[in-house]
């Protein structure tokens, strides 16, 4: 039978292996972008999925009933400032994206999926779920959020045959980390090159996370082989929090 999937922030490092890695396992993908139509269309040729352009920001989100698997991988991480230094449009932006627009996605997939009595629903959420950081409060709060989320949405779909699990990488060879080390780098505290190998000589095997060992983890999480895991966070980090 084949199942279909939505995943969010396709046009990413870690959404669009995420994409490659579901429409290798012969699901049918639509997936999210927010600007990036040109990247958005390539993605559509090189793996057969439909792209959707859908500003998570503003709330309005269509219903997906005939969707079997939720992928929620867009997120923002917007601040390096301490708590107090934090503007109200970086609070509002970054938990919009990373926490209210998954728990949106979330309510539009279910009662398709409760009517099917299967589905899948994996959130992508960060090591800085586990444990906090300076300098970066309204990601960890939102990261914190969706765990939250998670393991309450698991506790009231299971009955359903709903699992609803969460990917928590480490620092991922991605978008997101290159762009922070063009900030730090633009600032005069280091170059691109050391940021990324300053993050890679704190993981204990060495190196940053290669997107597609995420992607990895979601296609189990998502397989008719996890159907007995429910409610949990699967740390792919290295071996960073042991």
């Amino acid at each position: 039978m084949e199942r279909s999937a939505l995943v969010t922030g396709g046009t990413g490092s870690i959404g669009s292996s995420i994409v490659r890695a579901l429409t290798q396992n012969n699901i049918s993908v639509v997936f999210q972008y927010h600007s990036d139509s040109q990247r958005a269309a390539e993605i559509s040729r090189e793996t057969g999925a439909t792209s959707i352009q859908i500003d998570l920001r503003t709330g309005v989100i269509p219903d997906f009933p005939d969707v079997d698997i939720l992928v929620n991988s867009a997120g923002v991480l917007l601040t390096k400032t301490s708590v107090e230094e934090v503007g109200d449009a970086e609070i509002e932006q970054t938990l919009a994206v990373n926490l209210v627009a998954p728990f949106h996605l979330i309510r539009r997939v279910v009662p398709g999926m409760k009517a099917r009595r299967w589905g899948r629903i994996v959130n992508i959420g960060s090591i800085y779920a586990h444990r906090g950081t300076s300098n970066n409060s309204t990601y960890n709060v939102s990261k914190h959020a969706l765990l939250g989320l998670t393991r309450s949405a698991a506790k009231d779909l299971a009955s359903f045959g709903i699992t609803v699990n969460q990917v928590d990488p480490s620092a991922v060879d991605s978008d997101i980390i290159d762009d922070l080390a063009r900030r730090y780098a633009a600032s005069g505290a280091t170059t691109f090159e050391a940021y990324k190998q300053d993050l890679a000589s704190g993981i204990p095997v060495g190196r940053l996370a290669d997107a597609k060992e995420i992607a990895s983890a979601v296609a189990y999480l998502v397989s008719e082989e996890a159907g007995f895991i429910t409610g949990e966070a699967l740390v792919v980090d290295g071996g960073l929090i042991a």
